[in-house]
């Protein structure tokens, strides 16, 4: 399986500095384990396309919330960047693919065997209180309602056909999109990534302040 590690490569965006950085740590971590990766230049708002899906209605409607907690072009950005890597697995059927964002650090290896149906978290949750399982392996989503973070998973070309199955012109925070009240999700436990979490592209303070009490060196860029 080959991961994608989403980074910002726009030179004009005030977090492309940090995100690559971020993404070489993804990628030593990975590299310690023999995995194959390739970097995805994430979108930003600067992108005619996160413009032009942010005066679609009903795709917006699923960040009603998000303004609270995030800057929400931002956020919007994000979600792309992930659906567009959902796009391309489904295009391409060629097997699984890994999806990491910049922050993620592989911990331990993954099993030589991962069979899951179309979406499975692979992360240790980054925030909030979650859920253990008592046993190894993949079984359905357990640690929270929704993906507890969408820094590490990996998703099998079905993906994006049941996203369209089930409404493919909603978007909303990809983390919580990725919900077992709409579609059929799984998690692998132990969780082989965590997040090294520096430093915020897309949290406004508030998501901040909630999800890392804003330690000394934590920035938001």
């Amino acid at each position: 399986m080959k991961f994608h590690i989403i980074r910002i490569e726009d030179t004009n965006c005030p977090a492309h500095e940090k995100s690559c950085e971020a993404a070489e740590r993804c990628a030593k971590s990975l590299e310690k384990f023999g995995m194959e990766y390739t970097f995805f230049p994430a979108y930003t708002p600067d992108s005619d396309y996160v413009k032009g899906m942010m005066t679609k209605k009903k795709f917006m409607s699923g960040f009603r919330h998000a303004n609270k907690f995030a800057r929400l072009d931002r956020c919007v950005a994000a979600h792309l960047s992930h659906r567009t890597l959902w796009q391309m697995c489904s295009d391409n059927q060629d097997g699984p693919i890994g999806i990491l964002e910049h922050d993620a650090v592989m911990t331990r290896e993954m099993p030589n065997y991962l069979t899951f149906r179309h979406f499975v978290n692979l992360g240790h949750p980054s925030y909030g209180k979650y859920k253990e399982s008592k046993t190894s392996g993949v079984r359905n989503l357990f640690s929270k309602r929704y993906f507890p973070g969408a820094h590490a998973y990996a998703i099998n070309p079905s993906a994006m056909e049941m996203i369209i199955q089930r409404g493919n012109d909603m978007g909303g925070p990809t983390d919580t999109f990725l919900s077992s009240d709409q579609f059929i999700l799984d998690e692998h436990y132990p969780w082989v990534f965590e997040v090294d979490d520096r430093f915020s592209s897309i949290q406004a303070e508030r998501g901040c302040k909630m999800k890392h009490d804003l330690p000394g060196d934590y920035q938001r860029i």
